[in-house]
């Protein structure tokens, strides 16, 4: 067996642009704003991935800003 200690993979949250650091708790959190009903359900879903996800990666948001129509 390789006694290397393995780099967790980032979890889809830390990729995601809703994941910010925050100054006053002084850690990273979801800035998502949900209401009480979304919250509810978001904890109740059966699937493991978020349903809000969406990409933070720089490189992702440069590629898509690049594919839309009339950018040449």
């Amino acid at each position: 067996m390789d006694n290397q200690e393995k780099r967790p993979s980032p979890t889809p949250c830390e990729e995601c642009q809703y994941f910010e650091y925050d100054d006053l708790a002084d850690e990273e959190i979801c800035t998502l704003s949900l209401d009480e009903d979304e919250y509810v359900a978001f904890l109740n879903r059966k699937s493991r991935g978020c349903p809000y996800f969406r990409s933070g990666r720089e490189y992702d948001t440069v590629k898509k800003q690049n594919e839309l129509p009339g950018l040449e």
